[in-house]
């Protein structure tokens, strides 16, 4: 039975984002930034603004790059 291709495939990679509250979102030349958040995520992008000027990341884990499913896992490998 093949393995599951977590970090090309966003099907499986999308899996880890909802199990570890991972925020994914695009950013300009189409890559993507993740980060692991808080258990509930963040209720607004404001919210999420706010975590980020507190700069409390020991428990985060966050990456940029060009696939999403790669980011998403290696900001869960970093959390």
């Amino acid at each position: 039975r093949p393995l599951r291709n977590y970090t090309k495939e966003i099907q499986w990679a999308w899996e880890v984002a909802q199990k570890m509250s991972i925020s994914l979102i695009p950013i300009e030349n189409g890559s993507w930034f993740a980060m692991v958040g808080n258990e509930h995520g963040w209720k607004s992008p404001a919210e999420f603004i706010q975590f980020l000027q507190k700069g409390d990341f020991l428990t985060s884990g966050a990456a940029v790059g060009p696939s999403a499913p790669l980011m998403i896992c290696t900001a869960a490998m970093k959390a």
